[in-house]
């Protein structure tokens, strides 16, 4: 992304509210005599708002409603008219023009993404970025924290992290640490999230599957289930990729990396990221499989036996194949029950519809009635999940004895029998 603040080419436009005792508007330079200009005053008391004729570096006709503007300090003199002369409860809404010569013009660019705005400090924009920008954010705090006070141009276009004027260049998080991560990891613990990547991690990094395997093994516990996927390292070695310890039915394991030009390659954590994004676009019955992955080419191409060998040891392999495609959507699982993604995105979808469903009732009579009622909501959840071919069949039962009705329990048996894809096609053929 790149910046570029330079003079501005025409008036900047300002929007404010201050209270009604304020002396001066926040910005200290104001455009005589522009149509734009406006002060209103809404009265706590009466519920009205009151408009003002303006009046530039003079004081107001206290017999009419007007209020003086200094143009070189902001200053503001109201009149003395019974009426209209506001008190500290009530709110004044000013909006005016600060001179081009008091204003800057700042350029945002990502790509074909253009963004500009006309500035009258740097409180002017991050007000302006956080109310309307698509590529950047502000603190709010920015926005009341430099008034009056306009960013240095930067001479030309610059890229973000460059630092300017002996600032420090911001960091990219390439020096995160895997206590970084598993503190961000932490602050997703009790989020509705169902794909978890560490951007631009790898396999390798013990300590960061650690921090991986230890948030999904977490959130598992707490009701917050989800899927993790890490990549390679950047080696393009078959055994090395093969011989990777990772077994947990949670986590996939993408290889190889991506070629992004004949003399750049990026490692499988970035493969990992195209993957995540393709299985967060499928619906949970939905394999990976076979699917097309949009990316520019793969670091390594391997044979089909190579790719077998991979698949056999529970790595979501890419292949080149009438573009770039999914070898075999798995988990890490050697338990062959979470083999597939999908077995795992179906049943974690079913825990959390069921568990959905049941909130409303939790609290209700533990009686024959609301057990049923219970039963009919569930009964439809998982009749919808058989519809939509993410399940076969199912069982359900929803029964207390009571004893349990004493304890406050209510027991919810199901058996669900997950859909699975075809992962390879037999073909038998007779000569006659």
């Amino acid at each position: 992304m790149k910046i570029s603040i330079g003079a501005a080419d025409e008036d900047s436009g300002v929007s404010e509210e201050l209270p009604g005792n304020a002396a001066a508007l926040r910005r200290s330079h104001v455009v005589e005599d522009s149509p734009l200009n406006s002060i209103r005053v809404r009265q706590t008391s009466t519920g009205q708002t009151l408009s003002y004729a303006i009046v530039y570096d003079e004081a107001p006709d206290n017999a009419q409603p007007e209020i003086g503007i200094n143009t070189t300090t902001g200053a503001l003199t109201f009149t003395t008219l019974t009426g209209f002369a506001p008190v500290a409860a009530d709110t004044i809404v000013a909006s005016y023009q600060v001179p081009a010569a008091n204003s800057k013009k700042v350029e945002l660019v990502y790509g074909a993404a253009k963004e500009t705005y006309t500035i009258a400090d740097a409180s002017h924009l991050a007000e302006q970025v956080n109310s309307r920008s698509g590529l950047v954010f502000a603190d709010e705090d920015d926005e009341t924290a430099f008034f009056n006070t306009l960013p240095d141009d930067t001479n030309g276009s610059k890229l973000f992290g460059t630092g300017l004027e002996g600032n420090s260049a911001g960091a990219d998080g390439e020096a995160a640490s895997a206590n970084d991560y598993k503190n961000s990891l932490a602050l997703l613990e009790n989020e509705i999230v169902n794909i978890i990547l560490l951007a631009g991690q790898h396999a390798s990094n013990a300590q960061m599957v650690s921090a991986l395997l230890g948030h999904i093994n977490t959130t598992s516990e707490i009701r917050r289930e989800r899927i993790a996927l890490i990549g390679s390292n950047g080696t393009d070695d078959l055994n090395v990729i093969a011989g990777h310890p990772l077994n947990h039915e949670r986590l996939i394991f993408v290889a190889p990396g991506i070629r992004v030009s004949p003399q750049a390659k990026l490692p499988g954590a970035y493969t990992a990221a195209a993957v995540a994004g393709l299985i967060s676009s499928l619906p949970v019955q939905t394999s990976p499989t076979n699917k097309p992955l949009n990316i520019p080419g793969l670091s390594a191409v391997f044979s089909s036996s190579q790719l077998e060998k991979l698949v056999t040891q529970r790595v979501l392999a890419v292949e080149k194949r009438d573009g770039y495609r999914v070898v075999k959507g798995i988990t890490t699982a050697t338990n062959s029950a979470w083999h597939q993604i999908t077995t795992r995105r179906i049943v974690d979808y079913a825990i959390y519809g069921v568990r959905s469903a049941s909130n409303p009732y939790i609290g209700k009579l533990n009686n024959e009635r609301v057990r049923s009622a219970l039963k009919a909501t569930i009964d439809a959840f998982l009749t919808r999940m058989v519809d939509s071919e993410a399940l076969v069949s199912y069982e359900l039962e929803v029964s207390a004895t009571r004893a349990q009705e004493i304890a406050g329990e209510c027991i919810v048996n199901m058996t669900i029998r997950p859909t699975f894809s075809i992962d390879f096609i037999v073909v038998t053929m007779y000569l006659g």
